[in-house]
């Protein structure tokens, strides 16, 4: 039996930078991990046995995992996938947390560790069954570019605390996308570099898919508003697809005050305090 750790993610910006005919959108994007995370138990088993308990539990409208050993089975990768697996999801789903796909990875992982599958197969299996994926399979941040592809892996950056709001109010990619109509063309944040300054990267982005995920739910626009108005609070946005926001701090305390304020005033949303890993 082994307890993993599957981490949530932040998009640090998202640029969205065109849409092909068959409606597949070109982003790029620098994907982070945090400290918010998951719980996976795995055990061998007679059978393929899967449960997700936790305070998200509930929102899980897809068993992303099921989906995994079925094509794990169908590409026979594995000879074997008598695994009982209980996942406690304390990452907010729908939020552009990356849960989802955290969790596939870690599977990947684990897989990998035990010499079940190789490196290689677990890369094309993630690129195979999503864009978030790939990046999960390592711990340092990311550029992200094209469909989601990972570009490259960049130096990891300082350890700033944010503040996590989710208002229970689950976003669907597909829709968000879809409501989308801004495209970037300029670059704001150069591919090339060898080394990312994290206050130049948040001073000279945002994220795109914002004002598309507001219209469908306008609680986001207030929730930023809140947590830029927060004292310490540096920078404030959605992050991915949403419908989670956070704001940065360089202080724990401020980050903890401004966390103990949301929570007493908004008992109706998630609220989290968390940082970069």
């Amino acid at each position: 039996m082994e307890l993993l750790k599957s981490p949530a993610k932040i998009n640090l910006f998202l640029d969205v930078l065109s849409k092909d005919n068959d409606g597949f959108h070109s982003i790029k994007s620098i994907l982070t991990l945090i400290d918010l995370h998951d719980e996976i138990l795995i055990k061998d088993s007679d059978s393929l046995d899967i449960n997700f308990s936790g305070e998200f539990s509930d929102e899980i409208n897809q068993n992303n995992i099921q989906i995994l050993f079925d094509f794990l089975t169908k590409k026979n990768f594995i000879k074997s996938d008598k695994y009982s697996i209980k996942i406690t999801k304390n990452i907010p789903v729908g939020a552009g947390l990356g849960g989802g796909s955290s969790n596939i990875a870690t599977i990947l992982s684990f897989l990998y560790s035990k010499k079940i599958i190789k490196f290689n197969e677990a890369i094309n299996v993630a690129r195979e069954l999503g864009s978030d994926i790939e990046f999960f399979l390592d711990t340092a941040p990311a550029i992200i570019f094209g469909k989601g592809n990972v570009l490259r892996r960049i130096n990891t950056f300082k350890d700033s605390y944010l503040l996590l709001v989710y208002p229970n109010f689950t976003l669907s990619t597909e829709k968000v996308y879809k409501n989308n109509t801004k495209f970037d063309n300029e670059k704001h944040i150069a591919l090339e570099k060898e080394d990312y300054d994290f206050d130049e990267i948040m001073q000279l982005s945002s994220n795109s898919l914002q004002m598309a995920a507001i219209g469908l739910c306008p609680d986001i626009k207030y929730i930023i508003d809140k947590l830029t108005s927060m004292k310490g609070s540096l920078y404030s946005r959605m992050t991915g697809s949403g419908s989670c926001c956070f704001a940065v701090f360089n202080e724990k305390d401020l980050a903890q005050e401004a966390t103990n304020t949301l929570k007493s005033h908004h008992p109706d949303w998630w609220v989290n305090l968390s940082k970069i890993i």
